[in-house]
């Protein structure tokens, strides 16, 4: 399907929009010129377009800050992660452990949790 639009015969005002044509169609010809993100822009994807436009009227110095702060906000992200499966890991050991000692064998453990003898051993001798 493809769509003809004429900007020029748009005129719409931000408070006019309800269909998700009128806001699209408003984002593509009010983008540069605005300062905050409508109200009406009630779709991820309309705001996700609209800070994408922001993001061009930004300097370098701020883009660069905004690159930074997502950098660390990945790493947070990434650190949160591992440590909670490090400690999923943490305490499947334990239940590994609780278990062999309270009788259990090997050979059932790892059955029942799909780890080699080996690795049952291993963490059983830690």
């Amino acid at each position: 399907m493809l769509f003809l639009i004429d900007n020029a015969k748009f005129i719409k005002q931000e408070h006019e929009l309800s269909s998700i044509s009128d806001k699209w169609v408003y984002f593509i010809k009010n983008a540069c010129n605005l300062d905050h993100i409508p109200d009406n822009a009630d779709t991820d994807a309309l705001k996700q377009a609209y800070q994408i436009a922001e993001q061009h009227q930004w300097t370098r110095n701020e883009l660069e800050i905004y690159k930074y702060q997502g950098l660390q906000i990945r790493k947070i992200k990434g650190a949160i992660d591992a440590a909670r499966s490090e400690g999923e890991y943490e305490k499947s050991k334990q239940i590994v452990i609780k278990t062999y000692q309270e009788g259990m064998s090997l050979e059932l453990i790892a059955k029942i949790t799909d780890l080699s003898i080996y690795d049952l051993q291993v963490i059983c001798e830690s």
